[in-house]
Order: C-alpha cells, then structure tokens, then sequence
C-alpha cells in the first residue's frame, strides 16, 4: 500500500539522516519513499537476521532496536542499540551482502517503512546525480571518521629535552641495574 502525505514526507526525514543518503536531494528521497512499506515489528522479532543477504533498507519511525552480532563461540553481543529516526542496513544494501549483524525490536511496537534493494540499485543505475551525492556523502562521513581516528601525540610539537636531567637518570638506573645484576647472579 503507497504512502500517505504524512508517512512519506517521515519517511524522507529519516532517509536524510542516513550515511547512505544524507546528501541526496528531497526530489531523490521522495523518489525512493514512493517504493516504501510501513511494517510494524512486535518486541523480539527480526527485523534482519545476520549473515543473511541484507535485501532492505529499514527507515525506523517509532521504536526501538538492538543490532546483535554473534562471536566465535556463538553467543550474542548487542552492539548498537537504534530508536525511531534511524535507519538500518543501508550500506549493505547494494549487493545484498550479507547483513553484519542481527536487527531486533526491543521495544513493544517498532514501526519502520522498508525499501526494498532492487528500487535502489536501479535508481543509482538511472540516475547519475544520485549517485554522485550518495558518494559525495560517503566522502564525508569517512571525513568524519579519519578526524576520530586521529592520533593527537602526532600532532604534538617537540618540547625541549633537559639532557643532563635524562643523563643523571640514565647513569642511577644503569647503577641501579648493575647492582641487581651482581646480587642476582651470585
């Protein structure tokens, strides 16, 4: 069933607060929520099971959910928790590549509008201009992420080294040393 006025026009905010699709204009996002259904999810069930192909994107609208991952010893992890406003599973969406994680309500109703990968592999095939701002926004958010992982002590400048400060320690610790040395080997 399409959407209403009211549910697209939700639909598009949250599609804009996706990595995916931040930097799309609102002619793209209300291009792509034409293709969306509004689901609702009770609290537990799988929105997105992990390892199994991720064949839609979930636009969150009300309610919470928990990414599990499961590690080598099969136990289950939560990693992330998301709320309504969210959107889950849109970069792996393209290929349908194996989900990272499982998606789970955590909350009594999850309301999410899902669209489906073909609608988008095809609009990224039909139109270069979405292309072009979806990897335009991708640029930025790996921006985002190289300024975290940055490494303040290399962006320190050198201060000046009390050289017979470090050499007096340096003589008391080779003493020191010595010292132990000689008691141990006795």
């Amino acid at each position: 069933m399409p959407l209403n006025g009211q549910e697209e026009r939700e639909c598009m905010t949250y599609l804009r607060r996706s990595v995916l699709l931040k930097t799309a204009s609102e002619d793209q996002l209300k291009s792509l929520c034409k293709h969306a259904e509004k689901r609702r999810y009770s609290k537990g069930e799988y929105l997105q099971k992990e390892g199994e192909p991720q064949q839609k994107v979930f636009v969150l609208s009300q309610g919470e959910v928990v990414r599990e991952k499961t590690d080598e010893n099969g136990e289950r992890h939560q990693i992330d928790t998301y709320m309504g406003g969210n959107t889950v599973g849109s970069l792996h969406v393209m290929n349908k590549d194996a989900a990272y994680a499982s998606t789970k309500a955590n909350s009594p109703e999850v309301i999410a509008y899902e669209i489906k990968s073909e609608p988008i592999v095809q609009y990224f095939k039909s139109n270069p201009e979405f292309a072009y701002n979806v990897a335009y926004g991708l640029t930025l958010e790996v921006r985002r992420h190289t300024r975290f992982q940055r490494t303040p002590l290399l962006e320190q400048t050198a201060k000046p080294t009390p050289y017979l400060a470090v050499t007096f320690a340096a003589a008391i610790e080779s003493f020191y040393r010595a010292a132990m040395n000689a008691i141990l080997n006795q």
